[in-house]
């Protein structure tokens, strides 16, 4: 597949500074020494995930849905993840940027984050 581009949710290195929760390298790290191997995009997605969980109930103070709504729509931050930030309208994903990647000799490379 050399040659050929992809887009992905998650790259390694491309998650840039998380300002909640723990920092992508840490998290690879820990990952990899528990499972032996490197975490794909879902595993980094699913840390992500219960760091902004989370962080909204602490925020919230509470686990009522609404009072956790109103936390998640009005946060803007980043995780290991990347960017996050949704529409508090609809739920959907508007800070969440994709990474360009294409596959050299050594297997994909990141090519841009969009």
């Amino acid at each position: 597949p050399r040659g050929v581009y992809g887009v992905g949710q998650w790259f390694p290195g491309c998650g840039g500074e998380a300002a909640i929760g723990v920092g992508e390298r840490e998290f690879v790290e820990a990952y990899r020494e528990r499972a032996g191997t490197s975490p794909g995009y879902p595993a980094v997605q699913a840390a992500a995930t219960a760091i902004i969980a989370a962080h909204c109930v602490a925020a919230a103070g509470s686990t009522e849905r609404g009072a956790l709504w109103t936390v998640a729509g009005a946060l803007e931050t980043t995780t290991l993840y990347g960017t996050f930030k949704i529409d508090p309208r609809t739920g959907a994903q508007a800070g969440h940027r994709t990474t360009l990647t294409r596959w050299e000799t050594g297997g994909p490379a990141a090519i841009r984050r969009e």
